[in-house]
């Protein structure tokens, strides 16, 4: 029967939001949404944390880290398990923070300079940052 169901599910976008809508009303369904939203407001809780202080170490728009910044890079790092976020090393996030403190209106530069802090502080990646992928720019180029 629950083959059955899912399939039937698949096959129906309606059926399925049906469902949802249904779902969304249930305490279950309540409960698990709020959990997420707390596990959420405590990974940005703990971004903000510990990248405001570099952010302002590294000269960056106080504007920025202290509005934008938090959220964004929390969105970068969604999908990453709470037990697999670490303090990035130094030799990355300081040119990156650098780099984005001067490209906050610069969207693809920003965005790259998110991927990037992000990928450092997620254990799974951070072997795959390294500050040799920043671009020739005249805050990450090497004396």
């Amino acid at each position: 029967m629950a083959k059955t169901a899912a399939k039937a599910i698949k096959n129906d976008p309606k059926t399925a939001e049906s469902l949802l809508d249904l779902a969304k009303e249930t305490p279950h369904f309540q409960a698990a949404a709020n959990s997420v939203a707390k596990r959420q407001a405590v990974k940005q809780a703990l971004i903000l944390k510990f990248w405001q202080p570099l952010g302002r170490f590294a000269g960056a728009s106080s504007d920025y880290f202290n509005s934008e910044f938090p959220a964004d890079l929390t969105e970068k790092m969604k999908n990453v398990p709470d037990e697999e976020i670490q303090t990035p090393k130094p030799n990355v996030a300081m040119p990156a923070l650098e780099a984005l403190a001067y490209s906050v209106e610069e969207a693809e530069l920003k965005e790259m300079y998110l991927n990037l802090l992000a990928r450092a502080s997620d254990k799974r990646t951070s072997s795959l940052a390294h500050p040799g992928v920043l671009p020739d720019h005249p805050t990450t180029r090497r004396q």
